[in-house]
C-alpha cells in the first residue's frame, strides 16, 4: 500500500502532463483548421444583359376590328379584347403605332335564332402605319356557339401567340 501512495502521485502527474499535452495539441491544431477555410472570394461583376425590349415589357401591340351585328359575335370579339388585355404578352394597340391587326368578321350561324351561334373569319394582318399596306399574315374560319364563346376567345389568343411567334420580328 505504502508503495502505491509513492507511485500514485506520479502516476497522476504522468497521466495531467498527457492530458495536458492532449489538450495543448488540440488548441494548436484549431488555427491549423482555421487557415484550411477557404478564403473568401470577391464577387464577380454579374454579366451584362440586354435591357428588355419595349414590346417585351409592355407586349405585343394588338388592335382588334370587329365588323358584325350578331350577338354572339358581338361577345367574341369582347372576350377577345378583354383576354388579350390580361395576358401579359399583348396590348390593345392605337391605330397610329406599328401593330398586329386582328380583323373579325361575324354573322349568325342561324338568321332565325342570332343568339345561338355565329360564324366568324378572322384574319391577323401587320400593319406598319395608315399610309402603308396591311401585310396578310394568317386567317381562320370557324363557328362558336354562345356557350363557348369565352374558350373561343383563348383558342383566338394561343393561335394570335403563334402568329407572334412567327412574325414578331416585324414589330422590332
Amino acid at each position: 500500500m505504502m508503495a502505491l501512495r509513492k507511485v500514485a502521485p506520479v502516476l497522476l502527474l504522468i497521466v495531467g502532463l498527457i492530458l495536458v499535452g492532449w489538450t495543448d495539441a488540440g488548441i494548436a491544431q484549431e488555427p491549423e483548421q482555421a487557415t484550411e477555410q477557404p478564403i473568401a472570394q470577391p464577387r464577380q461583376a454579374p454579366e451584362t444583359q440586354e435591357p428588355p425590349r419595349a414590346e417585351d415589357a409592355q407586349g405585343i401591340p394588338v388592335l382588334v376590328e370587329h365588323q358584325g351585328t350578331d350577338p354572339v359575335g358581338m361577345r367574341l370579339a369582347l372576350h377577345l379584347k378583354e383576354t388579350l388585355q390580361k395576358s401579359s404578352l399583348f396590348r390593345l394597340a392605337g391605330p397610329e403605332e406599328k401593330h398586329f391587326s386582328l380583323r373579325l368578321v361575324t354573322r349568325p350561324q342561324f338568321a332565325d335564332r342570332p343568339y345561338l351561334g355565329s360564324a366568324y373569319v378572322l384574319v391577323w394582318r401587320y400593319v406598319e402605319s395608315r399610309e402603308v399596306l396591311a401585310y396578310f399574315l394568317g386567317e381562320r374560319l370557324g363557328f362558336v356557339d354562345a356557350d363557348v364563346v369565352a374558350q373561343e376567345a383563348e383558342v383566338l389568343v394561343a393561335e394570335t401567340d403563334r402568329i407572334k411567334g412567327r412574325y414578331g420580328y416585324l414589330l422590332e
